[in-house]
């Protein structure tokens, strides 16, 4: 498929962004590296431009204008309450509960690619910026409840849904709530959980992209046996099932909690893992349960058998080197 050259232009400067923010020494060049970030994703929003990519898009733009409006705002005026406000500002970028109202809204407007980089380099940034704010006592605590009402809003928000995006954009807000506590513990955690989550979540969007499914009735009408197992396990892995690597990263967070004492934050994050494997059992079961289709498009997909071993290689990785270390 043809890549216009300006998304690849556009995908640069986002990826520039992530390095400014990375090496910048204040907050300016902090806010400069989020702003950077934000003008260069718009372009990629309105990539296949139709009222409802512009529609979500004016969303985007204004959600992060304002939580940019009252960073420079409070970052100018109200010194005694910045660490507060960061954290604040932040979350609202991030789209951590409560203020996750925005990220459900806009996804359907947006193709997989553009969900891919919403839900994954969009996080980068503010991620980033979290990780030297956790250090003052009063920003841990107003992190705990953010951890605890993202855990459960990111649970039981994906039970009513059917769409496909927006139940990834749900486990995205619980699985947030997941790299927020890794922050209680040490940044090399969050780091870990991070790629691993990326990695899964792109094994499974890739698919998704490529075989135009968007809603769980889809699944149903497209199972094709060459890429149904794939997606029953990235959506397994997704959830944090044994032996799956998407456990990996849950079971060292898991282990560096109990170990920090902090079980209050356990008992939402193991209750919010329990409720999401509702919903993402909805999605695999489709395919593993009912009679997979032989013909027609499955074949189109046998060029591809290099990709799906890969896919099956890496999502199986990282529980083998855990159980025979």
């Amino acid at each position: 498929m043809f890549i216009h050259p300006s998304f690849l232009l556009f995908f640069m400067f986002l990826l520039f962004s992530v390095i400014i923010t990375v090496s910048s020494n204040s907050w300016l060049f902090a806010w400069i590296g989020l702003e950077m970030n934000l003008l260069s994703f718009i372009p990629i929003m309105l990539k296949k431009l139709n009222k409802y990519s512009t529609e979500v898009t004016i969303k985007y733009f204004l959600i992060q204008t304002i939580s940019s409006i009252y960073l420079l705002f409070f970052f100018l005026f109200m010194n005694n309450y910045l660490i507060i406000t960061l954290v604040l500002v932040l979350m609202l970028k991030m789209g951590a509960a409560p203020f996750h109202q925005w990220l459900p809204s806009i996804v359907d407007g947006l193709s997989w690619p553009a969900l891919f980089i919403l839900l994954i380099l969009q996080k980068v940034n503010p991620l980033i910026l979290m990780s030297f704010l956790v250090k003052p006592q009063s920003a841990m605590y107003l992190l705990q409840l953010f951890i605890v009402s993202s855990s459960l809003i990111g649970a039981i928000g994906g039970l009513s849904q059917i769409s496909l995006r927006k139940i990834l954009a749900f486990s995205s807000i619980s699985h947030l709530s997941w790299l927020l506590s890794s922050f209680l513990v040490s940044n090399w955690a969050w780091l870990n959980y991070f790629f691993i989550y990326a990695f899964i979540l792109f094994s499974l969007m890739y698919t998704l992209y490529n075989m135009e499914i968007f809603s769980i009735n889809d699944l149903l009408l497209k199972n094709k046996m060459n890429v149904s197992m794939l997606v029953s396990i990235s959506i397994m892995s997704i959830g944090g099932l044994p032996p799956f690597s998407g456990f990996v990263p849950k079971f060292i967070i898991m282990q560096s909690l109990f170990l920090n004492n902090l079980y209050f934050i356990m008992f939402f994050l193991l209750l919010s893992t329990f409720i999401s494997l509702f919903f993402y059992s909805r999605m695999f079961l489709s395919i593993l349960l009912l009679k997979t289709s032989l013909s027609g498009y499955a074949y189109q997909y046998n060029y591809k058998l290099t990709i799906i071993f890969l896919n099956f290689s890496a999502l199986f990785f990282p529980s083998l080197f855990m159980i025979f270390s």
